[in-house]
């Protein structure tokens, strides 16, 4: 398979942790992934994604503070994922569709942010 198209969604907040959601009340949970799905399905409307049979994605993160272990942001990433899905970029996020979901290492930077970078694939 090869890329066709490529979109970079971002939200400019801090990415939550996994030790964060182990430790956090299922309200917290709800809350912070009901705002990570609803801040990337309209960053997909927006980027005017059009229906794809099947996506990679490379999650990039930056963070302000000490830098988190590389899939330490899965949390979040996943709701971002959802938010592409609620967006109808893909039919869901199973294997036939979500081919690949690569994860660079973590940056420091001032400005807290998660990209998603969506590749169409054929």
């Amino acid at each position: 398979m090869r890329a066709v198209s490529t979109w970079d969604l971002s939200y400019d907040a801090k990415a939550w942790s996994l030790n964060q959601e182990r430790t956090k009340h299922w309200a917290w949970r709800n809350a912070k992934v009901e705002e990570w799905v609803d801040a990337f399905y309209w960053a997909a409307k927006d980027a005017h994604i059009p229906r794809c049979e099947t996506i990679a994605v490379t999650v990039d993160v930056q963070m302000p503070g000490v830098v988190q272990d590389i899939c330490n942001c899965y949390p979040a990433a996943k709701a971002a994922v959802d938010g592409v899905v609620l967006a109808g970029v893909i039919v869901d996020d199973g294997p036939a569709h979500l081919v690949a979901m690569t994860f660079t290492a973590p940056v420091h930077a001032k400005q807290p942010r998660l990209t998603l970078k969506v590749q169409q694939l054929t």
